[in-house]
């Protein structure tokens, strides 16, 4: 099966591909009454989330594989797979915020998978056994924060 030419992560599992489109990770909240008593101690939260409690594209089965066609200038090594919170009617990723207001992924949030470069900026993507939950494919540097973005990623949900 041909992995069309355009960027995008793309399932493999049906004929023709499924793309998976980017995702807009939009802030969506700030803070806590901890963070203000704190004084600034404990790091602050910060949550980004996607429209939609489920994602549009499903895997039914895991182990899976995806091929992804990468965007200059973004590398592999920037690209992280986290599983997401779901809520009633958007599904959330938690950052932790230093006292600068930079975001970082929590470490209990992130997924191995294993990457392997098939052809320029073109990757095979096997994500081992997953739970039953929402994934995004995240992707560092991608991130706004002044226009209230936290991030840009492919989320597909496991059934």
């Amino acid at each position: 099966m041909k992995i069309p030419p355009d960027v995008g992560l793309y399932l493999m599992d049906k004929s023709p591909p499924v793309r998976i489109d980017l995702k807009t990770l939009v802030a969506s909240k700030q803070g806590g009454l901890s963070s203000k008593l704190s004084a600034g101690l404990i790091k602050k939260k910060v949550i980004g989330s996607l429209v939609g409690a489920n994602a549009r594209s499903r895997i039914s089965a895991t182990p899976a594989t995806l091929y992804l066609r990468i965007a200059e200038p973004n590398k592999i090594e920037e690209l992280v797979l986290v599983l997401m919170e779901r809520g009633q009617k958007t599904r959330e990723l938690e950052f932790a915020a230093d006292k600068e207001g930079k975001a970082s992924l929590k470490v209990e949030s992130l997924q191995q998978f294993d990457p392997q470069e098939v052809g320029a900026r073109l990757y095979k993507i096997t994500v081992p056994k997953l739970q039953k939950g929402e994934y995004l494919f995240y992707l560092i540097g991608s991130a706004d924060p002044g226009k209230g973005i936290q991030g840009k990623g492919y989320d597909f949900g496991v059934d």
